[in-house]
């Protein structure tokens, strides 16, 4: 696996030097000195703290408005076709996958009021629901249980008859062709909510909001959490009338620069971002992660050894801890020279789980972020200053190393778990790479790409692209 994932940072390197994009090409490197006197002045420099009511932009939160409680959804949404019935369904996800028994969460109307058999009609909207476990959406934002301790979500979807018609509405394309134009802000919220991304009304960690536009298009900020439990974020869209959805455009100064998921133990307590978007703020973050990465693998030591996996797979979790102890260590000094304080790692015990619990995790954790982690650590060992190259360069070798250690642990886990069970894990696999996809759109702050490395949201794309054939060659 490494030379493939070599290979895909060198031709992130190799795009971004040809197109010109390369930070600061031509500059010299940067002197041991770099890190503790260039994040010392751009820390103090950054932009002001988006809590509150602050920010500037489509950030400029004075501008949005937000009062709770929220009105429902089910009763403002007005379909492009009437319709007799509209009913807002709820069904559990179950942790294995599998789709539990439906309920009505909200009604609107006279079911089958104008059909011609009011019996065959009632008995075909009875039988609708979720076809696949990734269908609907979720109203925590959280669309496969990954969130919850026994993995098991409960997921929405529409469904409604028209005289003889009886239908559902199950994805972000099915509903914006049921609604037509988009005239409301629950209809706006409805089909954010497609994209599992609740929107409520709050000031904590950054203020929420909603506007509308004199072209009738809305804007919204929605506050929520992502990677895990770990990073609070905040997030921007435009809804045309059309229904297009465009965003996310993530808050820079809410969210850690260059943060990339790795593996986190499932419980880790969510960090609220702050004004620090420079060299400081990330070295901080990174540091954090590493040690959380400490708790992530002495779990999956223990819980490989309950669930009685081979030796070797078991060793190879210990040494893996023992990497991360050090990667901390080095981290943390860095951060410290810098003049950054590392937050402590706090996580909560998750009790047992079973082993499609753990190999979720897994899949999500260690098999994409984990193994996209370790080719941005390549690409850094390569464009970081040159200070920092050495200890990048260790790290990331171990993480190549972790990243292997994920995939077999899958191969390992997986054949011991049902059909169901690895569609769900097929799905989380491909959602966790379409949300790290949307999170690395941003570009990282420009001392954060010149010292640290940490590759542009072009180069991203480029490594991102380029690990997805990889793993599926």
């Amino acid at each position: 696996m490494l030379v493939r994932l070599r290979q895909v940072a060198a031709l992130a390197l190799a795009s971004s030097a040809a197109s010109g994009l390369a930070c600061d090409g031509e500059t010299e490197p940067a002197s041991p000195s770099t890190v503790s006197s260039t994040s010392t002045s751009s820390s103090s420099s950054s932009g002001s703290s988006t809590s509150g009511s602050g920010g500037s932009g489509v950030f400029a939160a004075d501008d949005y408005q937000c009062s709770p409680p929220l009105a429902g959804i089910a009763p403002a949404l007005t379909p492009a076709t009437p319709v007799d019935y509209l009913e807002l369904r709820r069904q559990v996800l179950d942790a294995d996958g599998g789709l539990g028994a439906a309920r009505a969460a909200a009604k609107v109307g006279t079911a089958c009021a104008t059909a011609t058999d009011k019996g065959a009609c009632t008995a075909s909207l009875e039988t609708l629901g979720l076809s696949s476990p990734m269908d609907g959406w979720s109203t925590n934002g959280d669309p496969i249980g990954a969130l919850v301790p026994d993995g098991e979500v409960e997921k929405e979807l529409l469904v409604y008859t028209r005289g003889d018609e009886v239908g559902a509405v199950r994805t972000e394309a099915e509903l914006r062709a049921f609604l037509g134009t988009i005239d409301s802000l629950e209809e706006a919220r409805m089909l954010l909510l497609t994209r599992n991304v609740p929107f409520t009304c709050t000031s904590t960690p950054a203020k929420s909001g909603w506007k509308q536009n004199p072209d009738g298009s809305y804007e919204i900020l929605a506050v929520g959490v992502g990677c895990g439990t770990f990073i609070k974020y905040r997030w921007h869209f435009t809804i045309a009338k059309d229904g297009t959805v465009t965003g996310p455009d993530r808050d820079p100064q809410l969210e850690p620069d260059g943060a990339v998921c790795g593996r986190r133990p499932d419980g880790l307590a969510a960090l609220s971002g702050g004004a620090a978007s420079g060299l400081r703020a990330y070295l901080a973050q990174a540091a954090h992660l590493e040690a959380a990465s400490v708790v992530a693998f002495r779990r999956l030591e223990t819980e490989l050894r309950a669930h009685g996996a081979p030796a070797t797979l078991v060793a190879r979790a210990r040494r893996s801890r023992t990497d991360e102890i050090r990667h901390a260590r080095e981290m943390s000094a860095l951060a410290r020279q810098a003049g950054a304080v590392v937050p402590p790692v706090v996580v909560d015990a998750p009790g047992a789980r079973d082993l499609f619990a753990i190999a979720l995790e897994n899949a999500v954790e260690g098999c994409v972020r984990e193994t996209y982690g370790a080719v941005v650590a390549l690409f850094q060992a390569e464009r970081a200053a040159t200070e920092l190259r050495p200890i990048l360069a260790r790290i990331a070798r171990d993480e190549v190393r972790h990243a292997e250690l994920a995939h077999d642990v899958a191969a390992w886990l997986e054949p011991q778990l049902t059909p169901s069970q690895r569609a769900a894990l097929a799905d989380a696999r491909a959602r966790a790479t379409e949300e790290l996809r949307a999170a690395l759109r941003v570009e990282p702050h420009e001392e954060v790409r010149r010292i640290a490395g940490v590759p542009s949201a072009f180069e991203t794309r480029i490594l991102l692209d380029g690990l997805t054939g990889e793993l599926a060659a």
